[in-house]
């Protein structure tokens, strides 16, 4: 009870009581004879209290004793508790090495103590299997004798069993000829359902065909929508004489000629995926060389693969293409022969998509600024490509080469960008 309670002060931090139940220990151990399970409980609570204190060499003192009791007992729980009491002590004294040994000590003896508590559990399992074994046999045996006892009862029975075998037939096949009645008419409810289905997808299917005709109804009008305001801008034309506001008409006219095409191109396909860049370049570039009348001497080159685009990236691209190519066709050629424009579309390593527009002119001033740029076109070409998130780059070796890298939309035909919000944005 004393070591119990020297513990328990140690515990709740008040050494000095602890000291009280220790010297009453002494005390018991001067007068009366202790069993050695005793002692090496109180020995190895009093190295802890002057573990405690830090009073090592009391620590070591109490040790030793425990060791010789263990010595004697072999008692693999008390070693443990010794070797653990002999690390804590080692560590405070900054004796790593030694601290380590008794570390591994009583790390092996707990190994060995919990090996010795497993193979204490596996005979308990084992007792108890035999007696669950012998519980098994016996109601084996109680079994048989009810086994034989039905076996006396069920000569008895045969003869019941065949009636009602019998009386079974009959009755199953009564309810098997009602069930082939019951198929035969949920069969015929299923014929009528499955013809509802039918008509319904049919239904389906003719409501589909007409959405594609409406789709494309809408991209016609607004295709012969854009021409009329074309062909406005082309009567306004007649009545103006001043160059400047030509070109703007002109450029303007462009534009529209550029988006009109996208949706031309989304009325004539069947299947209303996406727009082919191939052809919607080289027809765009045809109607610039037209309005510009370049045919004799500029040379268009293309380098194109027959990439679907979405219509909400076709229709910003067309207007960039179509900045880009007046641009160079009003600025870059002047007094030059053999003029040429390459436009070309590649795919990156990266997954995204490159559109070029090169030409072999002047190229830009040395001190040019897209930043600082005040140009229509060339707001028109910045504002684009933010709308589109990619990237513009203008670079100047032999003419310019204008650079739009983007990433190309997977869902052809998801998504349509207004003319109207194209423009506003840019």
């Amino acid at each position: 009870m004393n070591t119990t309670l020297m513990e328990a002060y140690m515990h709740t931090g008040d050494p000095d009581k602890a000291f009280q139940c220790y010297y009453r220990i002494k005390d018991m151990i001067r007068q009366f004879y202790l069993y050695d399970f005793l002692l090496i409980n109180y020995h190895h609570a009093a190295a802890r209290l002057f573990l405690m204190i830090n009073d090592h060499r009391k620590c070591e003192i109490q040790l030793r004793l425990a060791e010789m009791i263990t010595s004697k007992s072999k008692n693999i729980r008390d070693m443990a508790s010794t070797e653990n009491i002999a690390y804590q002590l080692d560590s405070a004294r900054k004796r790593p090495w030694q601290a380590m040994a008794h570390l591994s000590r009583y790390k092996q003896l707990n190994d060995s103590l919990n090996r010795r508590n497993h193979d204490r559990e596996l005979s308990q399992l084992q007792i108890e299997y035999e007696m669950a074994k012998k519980d098994l046999d016996i109601a084996s045996l109680k079994q048989r004798t009810l086994l034989q006892d039905r076996a006396l009862s069920s000569e008895k029975l045969v003869r019941n069993l065949s009636v009602s075998g019998m009386l079974f037939f009959v009755i199953f096949t009564a309810v098997l000829y009602r069930s082939y009645r019951s198929k035969q008419k949920i069969n015929k409810e299923l014929n009528v359902k499955q013809q509802e289905v039918n008509a319904h997808n049919q239904s389906l299917r003719h409501l589909l065909n007409e959405r594609g005709w409406l789709i494309k109804e809408v991209h016609h009008r607004v295709k012969n929508n854009f021409q009329i305001v074309i062909s406005l801008l082309d009567s306004q034309s007649s009545f103006i004489s001043d160059d400047a506001a030509m070109d703007v008409l002109r450029e303007s006219r462009n534009r529209m000629h550029s988006i009109s095409l996208v949706h031309q191109k989304l009325y004539q396909d069947e299947s209303l995926k996406g727009i082919n860049i191939k052809e919607y370049v080289i027809e765009l570039t045809d109607i610039l060389k037209d309005s510009f009348g370049i045919s004799s001497w500029i040379r268009f080159e293309y380098d194109l693969p027959g990439l679907l685009l979405d219509a909400s990236q076709i229709v910003p691209l067309g207007l960039i293409v179509n900045e880009a190519v007046t641009n160079a066709i009003k600025y870059a050629f002047k007094d030059r022969s053999d003029c040429v424009i390459h436009i070309s579309v590649a795919e990156t390593p990266d997954g995204l998509m490159e559109i070029s527009i090169m030409d072999n002119g002047c190229g830009l001033p040395a001190d040019f600024n897209v930043d600082q740029c005040t140009s229509l076109g060339m707001n028109l070409i910045c504002g684009l490509t933010k709308q589109l998130q990619g990237e513009l780059s203008m670079t100047t070796t032999i003419g310019l080469a204008i650079k739009v890298r983007l990433r190309r939309l997977k869902t052809l035909g998801s998504e349509y960008t207004s003319p109207s919000a194209v423009l506003a944005h840019a």
